[in-house]
């Protein structure tokens, strides 16, 4: 096993300090920055939902609700979103604009930080909501803050990021926190529930399908491999998605088909391999007889557009992404460790020491023979001899 590691007590310390250097810098910029005219007629709502693409794609059945809820329109609304999800939300969402932030510059690049606090409070709007249940003080709650907006609503949030002394002063800048139920809901409960506490005909929890995909020209049936991941400890080896394709082509005939995201590091490229862009991501998934992928984006856009899916899943965050809500159909089918780590629900704080772009124990440890199973289950395609992924590399 892995010797366990954590940073080190200098390491936290200057994080700290630096987040609370940002945090007097953001008191600071607000104090002595312009005030922010009275309300007028022409103001907008902002919706905040400014993590991955996956996040932004669970949030579809809610978010027309929230758009008619406080601002009666899409085009009366400002999408505050992160730039890995900005393309999806330009070409899906179709509101009246758009700010995408990037979370690594504005924890670590304070001058990047304060424009951006700043064009959020230049637009002047009459409300902000924060529907995330990942909160984070100096993202979330920050640019709440910075809005000065007269109706600030957010979610409770979880714990799992916000220490004690975080949800104190965060919880301080919003007009409105929105109660979070105890326990473990899916991320589609988890966004009704805040959205039947703001109105009481929320929609029931099942994923909308409102993406436009160019359809591929017919071809040969075949399975999409999506191996890219938003973390190297989500990402399960590449050798072990070989294992899998080749075995599953060998029991139902079907070519295996691989593709990574543009920016993507993959050292060797299986064949047929190809970096996609979002549109040919999305229409690579609407044509596949199934789709094997991480927990990431791919698994939530195969739902999403009713395409077969199995998903290789960690312990980072146990519950909240997969599995499914039992009504959903078609839904991802997740696959992890047969038996759970002590370190489960870490929030993908990984305690091992691990080489860089290695993935997290809970991931790299999933046998290639479950998720093959998983996927010939989901296409029933009984095993044939010879199929097995374990002697099939």
């Amino acid at each position: 096993m892995r010797r366990t590691v954590r940073p080190s007590l200098l390491r936290r310390l200057a994080w700290r300090l630096r987040d609370a250097a940002f945090l007097t810098a953001d008191s600071l910029a607000l104090a002595f920055g312009p005030r922010r005219a009275a309300p007028g007629g022409n103001e907008t709502v902002a919706i905040m939902a400014a993590h991955g693409i996956g996040d932004l794609v669970l949030l579809l059945p809610t978010f027309d609700a929230l758009c008619a809820r406080f601002a009666g329109s899409r085009s009366a609304v400002t999408l505050i979103c992160s730039i890995t999800a900005e393309e999806f939300a330009r070409r899906h969402l179709d509101v009246g604009a758009l700010i995408a932030i990037d979370r690594v510059r504005l924890r670590r690049d304070l001058r990047y930080r304060l424009g951006l606090l700043r064009e959020v409070e230049s637009r002047r709007f009459s409300a902000i909501v924060q529907a995330s249940f990942n909160r984070d003080l100096l993202i979330e709650d920050a640019l709440v803050r910075a809005s000065r907006a007269h109706l600030r609503i957010g979610s409770a949030g979880t714990p799992m990021f916000m220490p004690p002394l975080a949800r104190h002063i965060g919880d301080r800048w919003y007009s409105r926190l929105v109660p979070a139920s105890p326990g473990t809901l899916h991320e589609l409960e988890r966004n009704v529930e805040f959205l039947r506490a703001l109105a009481s005909n929320a929609p029931a929890p099942a994923p909308s399908r409102p993406l436009s995909v160019t359809r591929r020209p017919a071809g040969p049936a075949y399975a999409l491999f999506v191996i890219s991941s938003s973390s190297p400890l989500k990402t399960w080896p590449l050798a072990h998605f070989e294992q899998v394709a080749r075995a599953l082509s060998a029991a139902t005939g079907f070519r295996a088909e691989f593709c990574a995201a543009p920016d993507d590091d993959v050292p060797q490229y299986p064949a047929p391999f190809g970096r996609t862009s979002l549109p040919e991501l999305i229409a690579s998934i609407g044509g596949a007889r199934l789709v094997v992928c991480n927990d990431s984006a791919a698994s939530h856009l195969a739902a999403a557009l009713g395409v077969p899916c199995v998903a290789v899943v960690g312990g980072g965050i146990i519950g909240r992404y997969h599995p499914y809500p039992h009504h959903q159909e078609p839904a991802p089918v997740p696959v992890g460790l047969a038996q759970p780590m002590p370190c489960f629900d870490c929030g993908w704080r990984c305690r091992y020491r691990l080489a860089p772009g290695e993935a997290a124990p809970c991931v790299e440890g999933i046998e290639p023979e479950r998720v093959l199973a998983a996927a010939l289950g989901l296409l029933q395609f009984p095993a044939r001899s010879g199929t097995d992924a374990s002697t099939s590399a």
